[in-house]
């Protein structure tokens, strides 16, 4: 019988030899480009796609951890699975401090790159940049709606001239205050505030779906509530799902099939809500 350790490394390697599925890019200014800050593309399928005359759309997602640990393979099986339901999908790796790292800020650097990055050369990507979806989970999903939302620590930083259609957070982080760790690396109280989701939601905020498990305590389920609430005050687009008895793991692959099947599902009916994906019975036709 397979023990939870090697089930767990065959998992890590399935997710391994997915991302290799990708076409790997670096972005950044460094010379020699940092091997830790790279693009992981997914084609779109052309059959499914909802093409527009500047091309298809999008989904940027940045994983999990509170940028200290975290692979960016995790991400790579919801790649496939939007690719093949006619979105280009980018799982996008960013510093932490495994990688050489320092932190939230760091890694907020990164994911701003990675989303200049993707706009900036939309064109040789083939997406259209007026529909690119930004995502992730846990912290990661703070780093994109940081940059979705256009949040800024001072106002000395650039905000992105295109932003997101649409936002897709699994448990995300979406209130600082729920992580110490953030709040000591960040440090000023200024720029906290500047940076939390929760604090910033106005009305033309992007249309945002989330899901979040309801057991575990290092994020709690009433900051994504609350951030749902106030979506519907100011007239937003929003979609939450609540998955009861279960923690910040369940929408990973290698953890509960059933249920990674489930809260994609329930991310592709908010996707086509959007017009960003074909319905399914639609995409039974195009095949």
């Amino acid at each position: 019988m397979e023990t939870p350790a090697e089930r767990a490394i065959r998992s890590v390697d399935r997710n391994r030899e997915l991302l290799d599925r990708g076409e790997r890019y670096a972005y950044g200014d460094e010379d020699p480009p940092n091997p830790h800050r790279s693009l992981y593309v997914f084609r779109a399928d052309p059959k499914k796609a909802l093409h527009s005359p500047n091309g298809t759309p999008a989904i940027l997602l940045f994983f999990s951890g509170f940028w200290e640990s975290g692979r960016v393979s995790q991400f790579a099986p919801h790649c496939l699975h939007y690719a093949q339901r006619g979105m280009t999908a980018i799982a996008v790796e960013y510093r932490i401090e495994d990688t050489g790292g320092n932190g939230a800020l760091d890694a907020l650097t990164d994911a701003r790159d990675a989303w200049k990055t993707v706009i900036n050369n939309a064109a040789d990507l083939g997406i259209d940049p007026s529909r690119v979806v930004i995502g992730g989970g846990g912290g990661g999903a703070w780093l994109a709606a940081a940059v979705g939302m256009g949040l800024r620590e001072h106002k000395n930083i650039d905000v992105p001239a295109v932003l997101p259609i649409a936002q897709v957070f699994f448990h995300p982080l979406l209130d600082l205050r729920d992580s110490p760790a953030a709040v000591t690396q960040i440090g000023n109280r200024s720029a906290i505030r500047g940076l939390n989701p929760l604090k910033h939601i106005k009305r033309g905020t992007p249309a945002t779906f989330i899901a979040h498990g309801s057991t575990g305590s290092l994020i709690p389920i009433n900051s994504s509530i609350k951030f749902a609430k106030w979506m519907q005050r100011k007239r937003n687009h929003c979609t939450f799902v609540r998955y009861d008895g279960v923690d910040g793991t369940f929408y990973n692959l290698n953890v509960n099939e059933r249920l990674y099947e489930n809260v994609l599902n329930a991310s592709d009916h908010f996707l086509v809500d959007e017009g960003l994906l074909v319905p399914f019975q639609e995409e039974n036709h195009l095949v």
